[in-house]
């Protein structure tokens, strides 16, 4: 899983984490039937922000299901993991 991964990172020329989430995070979401009404980039809530939140809009407001963080291709994801666990201690997911 980790080679098909790489060479998509390597097919859409990803360099940055910016490129990541607009060259293959958000097809990725749109090949799982995403629309962009489904998602917020930048999301910032009061715990704090992440890259993607992916939900639905309901009478009461953006409802999450769930968040993608995206890091530069060459990055050691485990330096980040504290960032997950942040997220789901805070109980991140809900509204802001």
């Amino acid at each position: 899983m980790k080679d098909f991964w790489q060479n998509q990172i390597e097919l859409a020329n990803c360099h940055s984490e910016g490129d990541v989430s607009t060259k293959l995070i958000a097809p990725l979401l749109f090949f799982l039937g995403y629309t962009l009404d489904d998602w917020r980039q930048e999301y910032q809530s009061e715990t704090g922000t992440t890259d993607f939140i992916v939900g639905q809009e309901t009478e009461r407001g953006f409802e999450p299901y769930f968040f993608v963080e995206t890091k530069s291709p060459k990055s050691n994801l485990a330096l980040y993991s504290h960032q997950i666990e942040y997220w789901f201690k805070q109980n991140a997911l809900k509204k802001a």
